[in-house]
């Protein structure tokens, strides 16, 4: 089992954000997590990447628990995540920012690097050509010298993806990739998450507030309501579901 989550809980003052979430995945699974705002969602990948601390519960990655580690140590265990408002180094050329997300695989000293020592400059090679490789998956090696802020958000959207994929996770988690996208930009997301997948040999969770992508890509789904889980099945299950009716609509 790749991700182990086991009673998890987290509150902020009164506020219960998780009770007892629990939840398992398999490597290279395709997971969706829905439910209206304040569910949780969010929460949960922020308890998961260490910026939030559980109450109670645990959470293992491959077998090691991810409790009491930092972002940086849980992204080099394999977790790597896009947030739901877009956070790239604005001023950073588009390449660029793809490279920082190789830095815990260099192997050269920072010394090395500023004396540009031959070792170095061969290692910033390879990161520079690696780099590319990642940005053609997505249709962005054309425009990796152009600042991040100019990019269309669309594709500010996408790189924020690759950025993720440089350090090398083997669970990708992205919350609402979706969002801002035009309909063509959703049908083509949907096929690089699912090429992403396959080609990188990882697992991924998606939050996603736009139905038609996560039912369509995801085939297994959780739905959060008030931080409790409320349903888990297939799309076609969760459509049916009476409780999910009800959280997203209300009672009749």
């Amino acid at each position: 089992m790749l991700l182990e989550v086991e009673n998890c809980s987290l509150s902020f003052g009164g506020v219960k954000a998780l009770t007892a979430f629990g939840m398992a995945l398999q490597e290279g699974e395709l997971l969706g997590i829905i439910g209206p705002n304040g569910a949780g969602k969010t929460t949960l990948f922020n308890a998961l990447t260490g910026v939030y601390q559980p109450d109670a519960g645990d959470l293992r990655l491959s077998g090691e628990s991810l409790v009491g580690r930092s972002s940086h140590e849980i992204n080099e265990l394999g977790i790597a995540r896009t947030f739901q408002n877009v956070r790239l180094f604005q001023n950073l050329t588009v390449e660029d920012n793809v490279l920082v997300g190789f830095h815990h695989q260099m192997k050269t000293s920072l010394i090395a690097a500023g004396l540009q020592l031959p070792a170095s400059a061969k290692e910033e090679e390879d990161l520079r050509r690696k780099a590319i490789e990642l940005l053609d998956l997505f249709g962005l090696s054309g425009r990796r010298e152009e600042l991040a802020k100019n990019l269309p958000y669309g594709d500010q959207r996408k790189l924020e993806i690759v950025r993720a994929l440089a350090t090398g996770p083997k669970l990708l988690l992205l919350d609402e990739p979706a969002a801002g996208m035009n309909a063509t930009e959703k049908n083509d997301l949907v096929g690089l998450i699912r090429q992403v997948r396959d080609r990188f040999k990882l697992a991924v969770i998606l939050i996603e507030h736009d139905m038609s992508v996560v039912m369509t890509l995801c085939p297994r789904l959780i739905v959060l309501d008030y931080g409790v889980v409320i349903a888990t099945g297939t799309p076609e299950e969760i459509r049916k579901n009476p409780k999910v009716i009800e959280a997203y609509l209300g009672k009749a």
